[in-house]
């Protein structure tokens, strides 16, 4: 995966979060964590590190409530569990990413949960607030990787494999 799928996945996840945030504000959905799990299986543990660090600020700028690099170091330090666990990852199967996302997600709540208590922003811990988010978000998640990743990236390296033209010249 080169640079320019990079590339184009970020802002694929940038353009994933503006569209979360505007017409599902209380529906938060992990967006940067397929794009990292991605970057996970391809790139060196440091790059890695710099593209969490590159989303948690983006995250960051746009969340008014937390305090600055709240998400960067959220991201940062479950992309660094995370790395290593890149091994279970498979490229070429389909709902390996959705699979991956699971953890990741449900890993990623758990230190922003831990970070909001040394922020004294602490939410209740309820069963219903433990399905939603360590259960049922993940789900989303996961399901959000497939269709916004793994269906896209499929559809992209069978035009480049069959060389299909993207449009067709009169």
């Amino acid at each position: 995966m080169n640079k320019i799928i990079l590339t184009l996945l970020f802002f694929s996840s940038c353009v994933a979060l503006f569209f979360n945030l505007y017409f599902f504000p209380e529906f938060r959905l992990l967006v940067f964590l397929p794009f990292l799990s991605l970057a996970m299986h391809r790139l060196s543990f440091f790059n890695t590190l710099k593209l969490a660090f590159l989303s948690g600020i983006v995250l960051d700028l746009l969340s008014i409530d937390l305090p600055m690099g709240f998400h960067v170091l959220s991201y940062l330090l479950a992309t660094s569990f995370f790395y290593s666990q890149k091994k279970f990852l498979f490229d070429d199967k389909l709902f390996s990413l959705a699979l991956f996302m699971i953890p990741f997600s449900c890993f990623t709540t758990l230190i922003e949960r831990v970070l909001l208590f040394f922020c004294e922003r602490e939410l209740p811990l309820t069963w219903k607030s433990v399905s939603s988010d360590l259960l049922l978000m993940p789900i989303f998640d996961a399901l959000f990787a497939i269709l916004w990743f793994t269906i896209p990236l499929r559809v992209y390296r069978y035009w480049k494999k069959r060389k299909v033209p993207l449009s067709e010249e009169a």
